[in-house]
Protein backbone atom coordinates (compact mmCIF):
# COMPACT_ATOMS: atom_id res chain seq x y z
CA UNK A 1 0.00 0.00 0.00
CA UNK A 2 1.38 3.54 -1.14
CA UNK A 3 1.14 6.81 1.20
CA UNK A 4 -1.67 7.64 -0.77
CA UNK A 5 -3.51 4.62 -0.22
CA UNK A 6 -2.91 4.93 2.97
CA UNK A 7 -3.77 8.53 3.71
CA UNK A 8 -7.03 8.02 2.03
CA UNK A 9 -7.83 4.84 3.77
CA UNK A 10 -7.35 6.80 6.95
CA UNK A 11 -9.08 10.17 6.44
CA UNK A 12 -12.10 7.65 5.54
CA UNK A 13 -11.52 5.93 9.01
CA UNK A 14 -10.77 9.02 10.96
CA UNK A 15 -14.51 10.36 12.01
CA UNK A 16 -15.03 6.49 13.00
CA UNK A 17 -12.13 4.38 13.92
CA UNK A 18 -14.55 1.79 15.05
CA UNK A 19 -15.24 1.03 11.70
CA UNK A 20 -12.02 -0.49 11.43
CA UNK A 21 -12.33 -4.66 10.68
CA UNK A 22 -10.48 -5.72 14.28
CA UNK A 23 -8.09 -7.77 12.21
CA UNK A 24 -6.88 -4.89 9.90
CA UNK A 25 -5.78 -2.48 13.51
CA UNK A 26 -2.55 -4.17 13.57
CA UNK A 27 -1.92 -3.72 9.98
CA UNK A 28 -2.70 0.16 9.64
CA UNK A 29 -1.04 1.21 12.69
CA UNK A 30 2.19 -1.05 11.31
CA UNK A 31 1.65 0.85 7.91
CA UNK A 32 1.01 4.16 10.20
CA UNK A 33 4.70 3.63 11.91
CA UNK A 34 5.81 4.17 8.32
CA UNK A 35 4.83 7.41 8.23
CA UNK A 36 4.82 8.91 11.28
CA UNK A 37 7.70 10.99 10.64
CA UNK A 38 6.23 12.41 7.67
CA UNK A 39 7.23 15.90 6.90
CA UNK A 40 3.88 16.75 5.74
CA UNK A 41 2.12 18.07 9.05
CA UNK A 42 -1.59 17.03 7.23
CA UNK A 43 0.07 13.41 7.40
CA UNK A 44 1.72 13.37 10.71
CA UNK A 45 0.12 15.08 12.95
CA UNK A 46 -3.56 14.68 11.67
CA UNK A 47 -3.67 11.35 10.08
CA UNK A 48 -0.70 9.18 11.64
CA UNK A 49 -0.18 9.48 15.28
CA UNK A 50 -3.68 10.64 16.15
CA UNK A 51 -4.64 7.04 15.09
CA UNK A 52 -2.16 4.98 16.74
CA UNK A 53 -2.67 6.98 20.12
CA UNK A 54 -6.40 5.84 19.93
CA UNK A 55 -5.75 2.52 18.66
CA UNK A 56 -2.85 2.29 22.04
CA UNK A 57 -5.48 4.29 24.29
CA UNK A 58 -8.48 2.17 23.51
CA UNK A 59 -6.63 -1.20 23.67
CA UNK A 60 -7.24 -2.17 20.48
CA UNK A 61 -3.84 -3.88 20.21
CA UNK A 62 -2.58 -7.20 21.55
CA UNK A 63 0.38 -6.75 24.17
CA UNK A 64 2.81 -8.17 22.04
CA UNK A 65 1.56 -5.67 18.90
CA UNK A 66 1.89 -2.98 21.35
CA UNK A 67 5.97 -4.37 22.21
CA UNK A 68 6.69 -4.30 17.91
CA UNK A 69 5.55 -0.46 17.93
CA UNK A 70 7.65 0.25 20.71
CA UNK A 71 10.67 -1.58 19.27
CA UNK A 72 9.79 0.43 16.56
CA UNK A 73 9.93 3.61 17.95
CA UNK A 74 12.60 3.07 19.94
CA UNK A 75 14.92 2.32 16.57
CA UNK A 76 13.40 5.58 15.57
CA UNK A 77 14.60 7.56 18.25
CA UNK A 78 18.02 6.82 17.83
CA UNK A 79 20.59 9.76 16.60
CA UNK A 80 21.60 8.61 13.24
CA UNK A 81 23.05 11.72 12.21
CA UNK A 82 24.23 15.24 13.40
CA UNK A 83 21.69 17.28 11.36
CA UNK A 84 19.08 19.83 11.47
CA UNK A 85 17.04 17.91 9.03
CA UNK A 86 13.47 16.40 8.74
CA UNK A 87 14.77 12.77 10.32
CA UNK A 88 13.53 15.13 13.38
CA UNK A 89 10.15 14.62 12.65
CA UNK A 90 10.23 10.52 12.89
CA UNK A 91 12.50 10.97 16.31
CA UNK A 92 9.75 13.41 18.20
CA UNK A 93 6.57 11.86 16.68
CA UNK A 94 8.01 8.20 17.93
CA UNK A 95 8.83 9.82 21.48
CA UNK A 96 5.12 10.56 21.20
CA UNK A 97 3.91 6.81 20.47
CA UNK A 98 6.27 5.98 23.51
CA UNK A 99 4.87 8.15 26.00
CA UNK A 100 1.24 6.48 24.77
CA UNK A 101 2.36 3.32 25.64
CA UNK A 102 3.82 3.77 28.87
CA UNK A 103 0.94 5.54 29.67
CA UNK A 104 -1.10 2.22 29.11
CA UNK A 105 1.12 0.47 30.46
CA UNK A 106 0.44 1.89 33.57
CA UNK A 107 -2.84 1.10 33.57
CA UNK A 108 -2.92 -2.10 32.17
CA UNK A 109 0.90 -3.46 32.49
CA UNK A 110 2.74 -5.54 29.77
CA UNK A 111 6.11 -5.20 29.98
CA UNK A 112 8.20 -6.81 32.42
CA UNK A 113 10.56 -4.36 34.87
CA UNK A 114 13.67 -5.09 32.93
CA UNK A 115 11.67 -4.19 29.47
CA UNK A 116 10.76 -0.93 30.95
CA UNK A 117 14.68 -0.27 32.15
CA UNK A 118 16.02 -0.98 28.90
CA UNK A 119 13.14 1.60 27.15
CA UNK A 120 13.71 4.14 29.75
CA UNK A 121 17.62 3.95 29.10
CA UNK A 122 16.72 4.70 25.03
CA UNK A 123 14.81 7.38 25.74
CA UNK A 124 16.77 8.82 27.90
CA UNK A 125 20.21 8.44 25.88
CA UNK A 126 18.28 9.85 23.20
CA UNK A 127 16.57 12.87 24.74
CA UNK A 128 20.08 14.18 26.06
CA UNK A 129 22.26 13.56 22.58
CA UNK A 130 19.40 14.56 20.48
CA UNK A 131 20.31 18.32 19.90
CA UNK A 132 17.44 19.32 17.86
CA UNK A 133 14.77 21.28 19.64
CA UNK A 134 13.23 23.04 16.73
CA UNK A 135 9.54 23.97 18.32
CA UNK A 136 7.42 24.80 14.74
CA UNK A 137 8.74 24.51 11.68
CA UNK A 138 7.47 26.79 8.81
CA UNK A 139 5.13 25.32 6.70
CA UNK A 140 6.05 21.30 8.66
CA UNK A 141 4.89 21.87 11.71
CA UNK A 142 5.17 20.74 15.21
CA UNK A 143 9.06 19.24 15.79
CA UNK A 144 8.78 20.02 19.35
CA UNK A 145 11.87 17.45 20.27
CA UNK A 146 12.23 19.13 24.07
CA UNK A 147 8.48 18.71 24.55
CA UNK A 148 7.69 15.58 23.26
CA UNK A 149 10.45 13.79 24.76
CA UNK A 150 9.80 15.28 28.16
CA UNK A 151 5.99 14.30 27.71
CA UNK A 152 7.64 10.53 27.32
CA UNK A 153 9.55 11.30 30.26
CA UNK A 154 6.76 12.62 32.61
CA UNK A 155 4.77 9.06 31.74
CA UNK A 156 7.57 7.23 33.23
CA UNK A 157 8.17 9.10 36.25
CA UNK A 158 4.60 8.34 37.18
CA UNK A 159 5.42 4.45 36.57
CA UNK A 160 4.95 2.21 39.62
CA UNK A 161 8.15 0.55 38.66
CA UNK A 162 10.10 4.21 39.09
CA UNK A 163 12.88 3.71 41.41
CA UNK A 164 15.19 6.75 42.59
CA UNK A 165 18.04 6.35 40.48
CA UNK A 166 15.31 6.67 37.11
CA UNK A 167 13.49 9.68 38.45
CA UNK A 168 16.67 11.41 39.30
CA UNK A 169 17.99 10.61 35.79
CA UNK A 170 14.70 13.00 34.25
CA UNK A 171 15.61 15.85 36.45
CA UNK A 172 19.32 15.81 35.20
CA UNK A 173 18.31 15.42 32.29
CA UNK A 174 15.45 17.75 31.89
CA UNK A 175 17.90 20.55 33.78
CA UNK A 176 20.05 20.24 31.03
CA UNK A 177 17.43 20.57 27.83
CA UNK A 178 16.08 23.84 29.78
CA UNK A 179 19.52 25.18 30.11
CA UNK A 180 20.69 24.87 26.81
CA UNK A 181 21.95 28.14 25.25
CA UNK A 182 21.77 27.48 21.70
CA UNK A 183 18.62 27.71 20.96
CA UNK A 184 15.46 30.03 22.87
CA UNK A 185 12.29 28.09 23.86
CA UNK A 186 9.46 30.13 22.14
CA UNK A 187 6.84 27.37 21.77
CA UNK A 188 5.58 26.06 25.08
CA UNK A 189 8.40 23.84 25.74
CA UNK A 190 9.68 25.18 29.66
CA UNK A 191 6.32 24.60 30.90
CA UNK A 192 6.23 20.65 29.24
CA UNK A 193 9.18 20.31 30.28
CA UNK A 194 8.08 21.84 34.38
CA UNK A 195 5.10 19.41 33.72
CA UNK A 196 7.61 16.44 33.67
CA UNK A 197 9.77 17.73 36.50
CA UNK A 198 6.76 18.19 38.41
CA UNK A 199 5.72 14.35 38.10
CA UNK A 200 9.42 13.42 39.22
CA UNK A 201 8.70 15.85 42.28
CA UNK A 202 5.23 14.44 43.47
CA UNK A 203 7.05 11.25 43.45
CA UNK A 204 8.18 12.29 46.77
CA UNK A 205 10.98 9.84 46.84
CA UNK A 206 13.81 12.15 45.81
CA UNK A 207 15.19 13.65 49.30
CA UNK A 208 14.44 17.67 50.03
CA UNK A 209 18.20 17.80 50.18
CA UNK A 210 18.84 16.18 46.37
CA UNK A 211 15.88 18.43 45.55
CA UNK A 212 17.69 21.21 46.48
CA UNK A 213 20.83 20.33 44.86
CA UNK A 214 19.30 19.79 41.46
CA UNK A 215 17.70 23.63 41.42
CA UNK A 216 21.27 24.67 42.43
CA UNK A 217 22.78 23.47 38.87
CA UNK A 218 19.88 26.40 36.80
CA UNK A 219 22.31 29.10 38.93
CA UNK A 220 24.52 30.46 36.69
CA UNK A 221 27.37 33.36 36.34
CA UNK A 222 26.69 36.77 34.86
CA UNK A 223 28.30 36.98 31.43
CA UNK A 224 28.08 39.67 28.28
CA UNK A 225 27.10 37.28 25.76
CA UNK A 226 23.98 36.28 23.28
CA UNK A 227 24.31 32.42 24.28
CA UNK A 228 24.29 33.78 28.22
CA UNK A 229 21.11 36.03 27.39
CA UNK A 230 19.26 32.57 25.57
CA UNK A 231 20.36 30.67 28.98
CA UNK A 232 19.49 33.12 31.03
CA UNK A 233 15.55 33.23 29.47
CA UNK A 234 15.33 29.57 29.26
CA UNK A 235 16.11 28.91 32.58
CA UNK A 236 13.95 31.47 34.11
CA UNK A 237 10.82 30.19 31.42
CA UNK A 238 11.56 26.77 32.98
CA UNK A 239 11.46 27.71 36.69
CA UNK A 240 8.91 30.23 36.42
CA UNK A 241 6.61 27.01 34.91
CA UNK A 242 7.88 25.01 37.60
CA UNK A 243 7.12 27.55 40.26
CA UNK A 244 3.52 27.88 39.36
CA UNK A 245 2.89 24.01 38.49
CA UNK A 246 3.89 23.85 42.18
CA UNK A 247 2.46 27.02 43.74
CA UNK A 248 -0.49 25.58 45.03
CA UNK A 249 0.45 22.75 47.24
CA UNK A 250 2.29 24.48 50.93
CA UNK A 251 4.15 21.31 50.77
CA UNK A 252 6.23 22.49 48.29
CA UNK A 253 6.00 26.26 49.29
CA UNK A 254 10.66 25.85 50.38
CA UNK A 255 11.69 24.31 46.95
CA UNK A 256 9.42 28.00 45.50
CA UNK A 257 10.92 30.38 47.52
CA UNK A 258 14.32 28.44 46.34
CA UNK A 259 13.02 28.81 42.58
CA UNK A 260 11.93 32.35 43.40
CA UNK A 261 16.30 33.20 44.79
CA UNK A 262 17.44 31.40 41.76
CA UNK A 263 15.34 33.46 39.03
CA UNK A 264 16.77 36.79 41.25
CA UNK A 265 19.81 36.02 41.21
CA UNK A 266 20.16 34.93 37.53
CA UNK A 267 18.75 38.23 36.64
Amino acid sequence: MDKNEFTELLKGYQKNYEGINCDEVYFLAKEAMKYIGDSDPAIRDNLVYPYIEHVIKEGLLKPEEIKELSATCLENITLKSRKFDDGIFCRTFSMLVIAAIVNYHRKNPIFSLSELEGMFNRVIDSYQSDFDVRGYINKKGWAHGAAHGADALMQFAMLREANTEMLLKILCALQKKAAISYYGYIHNEDDRMARAAVAVIKRKMISDGKIFSWLQRFRIKKEKSYSHIIRKNNIRGFLSCLYFRLYNESRFENYNQEIAKIIISNN
